[in-house]
């Protein structure tokens, strides 16, 4: 299993193809990649991985085809995944073992799974370093279909493929200045979904997240010892539990939100430094 800490972000087309040719602020970049992507989405006509916050999905890249199980995780900026490789486009139940979807891999879910919705994306990768982290940005544009709705896809993903997530926020702000990124708190399942349910243009409402006052500054991700510094929560992280827990308007409002957010993480940040 590993833990997915990603912020994502809505980024004009424009802005995309420049952000995949400059330099990225925060950090120095390494060779680019670029791929096809196209992944299928699958559950019951009642949805009911979704009703019990799993998704399972199969992404076809050139000849490989990649199973992941994912689940919410609401103690982290990201979500609990499990990928291993299968031999088609159709999913694998026999391969889910340890996995919160092995609770459900009965015959009768194998005969009920069927595709919810489908994406389609160019990806550009580029490895991001700072001096204590290794980040990965992704660099999509693309789209969903469900039935006959499709929408768009154009989007910036920023993981933490190991270190601190201060880095991750530090390098997330300056994109943000340069690009006029907008934050969106919904992964592409979320949208996905929606779209299937007709609700792709509905108000959407964050997910509460659990913050720790015990988080230690340094905490690298994959779970070594916290390093000597200040903890950052108590007072400023139950009030940033309490906005991550607000409404997020959906395409055309979430601007002035995402800012708000962008801002708390930036004083996250000064917090964890000692600054005022």
């Amino acid at each position: 299993m590993a833990i997915e800490a990603e912020l994502k972000f809505r980024v004009p087309a424009r802005k995309l193809t420049a952000l995949a040719n400059s330099r990225i602020p925060g950090g120095k970049a390494g060779e680019r990649s670029d791929s096809n992507l196209v992944s299928t989405y699958f559950d019951t006509g009642k949805q009911k991985l979704k009703r019990h916050g799993l998704s399972l999905r199969v992404r076809r890249n050139g000849k490989q085809h990649i199973q992941t199980v994912k689940s919410e995780n609401r103690a982290q900026f990201g979500r609990d995944e499990w990928e291993t490789e299968i031999k088609d486009g159709a999913p694998d139940l026999g391969k889910v073992a340890d996995t919160p979807l092995e609770q459900f891999a009965s015959k009768k879910l194998r005969r009920k799974l069927k595709p919810i919705f489908k994406t389609s994306i160019y990806r550009t990768t580029l490895p991001v370093r700072t001096k204590q982290s290794e980040i990965e940005l992704a660099i999509d544009r693309g789209n969903i279909v469900a039935g006959n709705r499709s929408i768009p896809v154009e989007e910036l993903e920023l993981e933490l493929k190991s270190g601190r997530l201060v880095d991750l926020f530090r390098v997330a702000k300056a994109i943000e200045r340069k690009s006029g990124a907008e934050l969106d708190l919904r992964s592409k399942a979320q949208r996905g979904y929606d779209l299937a349910d007709g609700k792709d243009h509905e108000v959407v409402f964050a997910e509460p997240i659990e913050l720790a006052n015990d988080m230690a500054a340094g905490r690298d991700i994959s779970g070594d010892r916290p390093r000597d510094r200040p903890a950052l929560l108590g007072k400023r992280g139950r009030c940033a539990q309490r906005r991550f827990g607000g409404h997020t308007p959906d395409a055309g409002g979430i601007a002035p939100v995402a800012r708000r957010h962008l801002s708390l993480l930036k004083a996250a940040v000064r917090c964890r430094n000692g600054e005022k």
